[in-house]
């Protein structure tokens, strides 16, 4: 069947409910040969405030690529409003036309918060990749990062580390090997 491309199925519900404060909810599935996903997000506002959340989950399949996400974020305004979202990743690619196999993974989250006296951001992402080519060619990478924001009316507050790193060898000759 030839055709199998262009069919799927996409389901969605809502609901909303008014007790104690406004509550809604929403779930949707999508189902296709190249793509699976959900969503799943709620909404509530109650005389103590306002809280989100809301997930996303991903897989794309395609020839050359194999891509997995998964999303989460969530708010909150009680006493000190704040915010978080993550991401997480995986992902195998391969190209039999230049011969290239590489895999990897990446993870990220940041933090927002609103205080009465303070606003604050902290950060954090990984990655790598590896992978090779042409069968004797091996290449590899990383990446972790944290950064950390703080501000105050009297003071502000930063930090940052990153560490990089990035390897390529052909035949067991090291062609570029940086670590930063």
């Amino acid at each position: 069947r030839s055709f199998d491309v262009l069919q799927g199925k996409f389901e969605g519900t809502t609901s909303l409910t008014m007790n104690r404060g406004l509550k809604m909810a929403t779930s949707m599935v999508l189902e296709h040969m190249n793509v699976d996903g959900n969503h799943d997000s709620s909404l509530s506002c109650t005389g103590r405030g306002l809280e989100a959340t809301m997930t996303n989950v991903a897989k794309v399949t395609l020839p050359v690529l194999i891509l997995e996400l998964e999303q989460e974020s969530r708010v909150h305004s009680h006493s000190s409003p704040n915010f978080g979202t993550k991401l997480k990743g995986k992902y195998n690619f391969y190209d039999p036309y230049i011969n290239v196999i590489a895999n990897g993974d990446f993870d990220q989250k940041v933090d927002l918060g609103l205080h009465f006296d303070h606003i604050s951001v902290d950060s954090h992402t990984k990655a790598k990749i590896d992978g090779t080519m042409m069968e004797t060619g091996i290449f590899s990478g990383g990446l972790d990062n944290e950064a950390y924001f703080f501000l105050n009316v009297k003071s502000h507050r930063s930090t940052v580390n990153t560490l990089v790193n990035t390897k390529f060898e052909h035949d067991n000759i090291k062609i570029l090997n940086i670590e930063v």
